[in-house]
This record gives structure tokens, C-alpha cells and sequence, in this order.
């Protein structure tokens, strides 16, 4: 009896052991405890990314990308309007939308564009917070965009996108506090992103930054690929690297395989710290090294 009892709990510290190591590999990977919830939710039918194709390193929505922007030509379900400057900070967090962010035509109006009702735009005037959401789980509601117009000179003190498995294009955008994260989706910039401080993540999905102003900025890149662009050259930012299983470029700099440095100038006066478990991450700047 005493010798089940030591095999068992011999069994039990093993599969602690074994269970932990699965979680944190979990966490390394992207996964978050939303995805579980949407799991679980869904039941066993549910098979992630079901309804997206994997293509050039891109996650596309199975309904045609160009039919979902065509949609933005028509009607909208519901359309907001706010004073520009009454907006102090913009807050996007979805799920299985298309969501774009261009430059409005009027100089002192956002204005916000929604195709389905299961999106909800809130603002509070107390604390000028402008918050969109889509937190409808059924990819049913894919083909419905959501589009957002901000004046070119529009500069929020705050600007947070989460962009669970979607796809996000940004034209022009100005924050003090940024934070940018696309769980197993895609972000496009075009244009030009400024920030004194800036969060970029990835879980499995791809971001690909134009151009990027930041003073602070930090990059987390799980299984995905981060692309960006940054202001001026590399000897003007310091830089601390942790880098799992994946890759990273940092100009005429490479790493691969498990380290954790320091590079780049100690005494520049911009910093960056990068982040990368098992994806790949390449930083490129404007003026070169």
C-alpha cells in the first residue's frame, strides 16, 4: 500500500511538473485566457481559426477583403460623431472585425462607422474616454467593418488597440500612450505613428509598422512576425533583447536562439526593449545605422 501511495504521488509531481511546463509554453506562444473562454464557449465544434486561411504569412478573412471594405461604401448600421478635442483617449478592442482608422475630413470631428449591431461605441464625457467593442464571438459577424475617421492633427493621451484574431489598417495616428496588440490577426500602418511611449505585440498574427516615432517602446512577439520602421538610426536607440526560439533583426544586428542582451548605444536617448518567443522580429530605421 505504501509503495501505490509513493507511485502516486510520484505520478501527481510529474504531471505538476509537466502541466506547468505546457502552461508557460502557452503563454510563450501567445495564447491568452480569452481564447480559452471563446473555446469554451463554443464547445467542442470549436476549431481555431476555422474560418481564416493561412496565405504569405497572412491570417485573411475567408469572406473577401475587398467585399468587406466595399461595405464601407454603403449605409451604416449606426454613425457617431464627437468633438475632437472632448476625446482624450481611444480605446478598440475586437474580435473578428475588419477595422480601419483613416483620416477625417472634417479638422475638429471623429467619427466613427459601424455595420452591425453588435458593436458598441461608448464615450464618457467624465474622463474623455472613446471606446469601441466587439465582443460578439460568432466569426458570423466577420463581414461587418468598422471604420473610424480622426483628424490628421488629432492627438490623444491615451490610444489602446487590441485585435484578437481581425485585421486592423491605420492611416495617421498621435498618442502620448500607445499600446498596439493582434492576437492571431493582422496590422497594417501606412502612414505615420507617433508616441512618446508605445507597446507593439503579436501573438501569432503579423503587424507591419510603416513608420514609427517613440521615445519608449517595447515589442512582445509570441509565433507571429513584427515588421517596423523607426524614426532616425540606430545609434539613437539603446536596446535590451530577450529572444526565445525566435529571430530578430535590429538593422545590420541578427539574433537567433535563446539570449538575453543589451545592444545599441547605453547613452542614446531613446530605448527599446524586444521581447521574442518564437516568431521573428525585424526592425529596420529610417536613416539606416
Amino acid at each position: 500500500m505504501k509503495k501505490f501511495t509513493k507511485f502516486c504521488m510520484i505520478a501527481a509531481l510529474v504531471l505538476v511538473i509537466v502541466g506547468g511546463a505546457l502552461f508557460l509554453s502557452g503563454l510563450v506562444m501567445g495564447a491568452t485566457w480569452d481564447g480559452v473562454t471563446t473555446a469554451a464557449e463554443n464547445g467542442l465544434n470549436w476549431v481555431p481559426f476555422r474560418n481564416w486561411i493561412r496565405s504569405d504569412n497572412d491570417f485573411n478573412f475567408t469572406e473577401s477583403i475587398d467585399d468587406i471594405k466595399e461595405t464601407m461604401n454603403g449605409k451604416a448600421v449606426k454613425e457617431y460623431e464627437f468633438d475632437a478635442d472632448q476625446v482624450i483617449d481611444l480605446d478598440v478592442d475586437t474580435k473578428y472585425a475588419y477595422v480601419s482608422v483613416i483620416r477625417s475630413s472634417a479638422k475638429d470631428k471623429i467619427r466613427v462607422r459601424v455595420y452591425s449591431n453588435k458593436d458598441k461605441v461608448e464615450f464618457d464625457q467624465d474622463d474623455g474616454q472613446l471606446s469601441i467593442e466587439r465582443s460578439y464571438r460568432r466569426r458570423s459577424i466577420e463581414k461587418y467593418p468598422i471604420q473610424i475617421e480622426i483628424p490628421e492633427n488629432k492627438r490623444f493621451e491615451d490610444a489602446e488597440f487590441q485585435i484578437g484574431a481581425g485585421m486592423l489598417e491605420v492611416q495617421d495616428l498621435q498618442a502620448e500612450s500607445l499600446i498596439m496588440y493582434v492576437g492571431a490577426g493582422t496590422v497594417d500602418t501606412s502612414g505615420i505613428i507617433r508616441a512618446d511611449d508605445a507597446e507593439l505585440g503579436t501573438g501569432m498574427g503579423t503587424m507591419d509598422i510603416a513608420f514609427i516615432d517613440f521615445n519608449t517602446g517595447s515589442v512582445d512577439c509570441g509565433m507571429g512576425t513584427m515588421t517596423a520602421k523607426l524614426a532616425g538610426k540606430r545609434k539613437d536607440y539603446r536596446t535590451d533583447l530577450d529572444c526565445g526560439l525566435g529571430s530578430v533583426t535590429i538593422g545590420s544586428e541578427s539574433h537567433s536562439g535563446i539570449s538575453s542582451l543589451e545592444t545599441g548605444d547605453s547613452n542614446a536617448q531613446k530605448y527599446m526593449e524586444i521581447e521574442c518567443g518564437m516568431g521573428t522580429v525585424d526592425i529596420l530605421f529610417e536613416n539606416g545605422d
